[in-house]
């Protein structure tokens, strides 16, 4: 994988923080792809495929509320991590990832965290605080929305 690559994603106070071996796992298992503009790297109601951490580009987090309106969740830029709800939950997406722009993105797939998690019990820790995080995040985003 590419240093600049691994560089940005140590910046990240997620990817940074976990422990030296997890992150040598997860970039060990994992593969660069590429998307086009306006390809989906998630689709809501999918079951899990994997989980991603976009490396270059933007992406557009949104939901479907009709068959054509979205609500737009989240922009993500490089080093964004998602598609850890799946993994955790056993449920399909709640949610759509689209390219933006052209995007690279590194992505692990479910067989390979599954894997990861089997092997290392306690690694499955720092994926759930990825995911309460997201959740505090999104907790954030509804009291400000509300308070407008």
């Amino acid at each position: 994988m590419d240093p600049a690559h691994v560089a940005l994603l140590m910046q990240g106070q997620w990817f940074g923080g976990l422990p030296p071996a997890l992150r040598e796992q997860i970039l060990q298992h994992s593969v660069v792809r590429c998307y086009g503009q306006g390809a989906f790297l998630v689709r809501e109601g999918d079951p899990a495929r994997g989980m991603f951490a976009l490396l270059q580009g933007r992406t557009r987090h949104v939901r479907w509320v009709s068959d054509s309106e979205e609500v737009l969740l989240h922009i993500g830029e490089p080093g964004v991590w998602f598609g850890e709800y799946p993994l955790l939950s056993g449920q399909c997406s709640v949610g759509s990832i689209v390219a933006d722009t052209d995007a690279r993105a590194l992505f692990l797939p479910a067989a390979a965290f599954e894997r990861i998690v089997e092997a290392e019990p306690r690694y499955l820790r720092p994926f759930a605080i990825l995911l309460a995080e997201r959740f505090a995040f999104l907790f954030r985003y509804l009291a400000q929305a509300h308070g407008l």
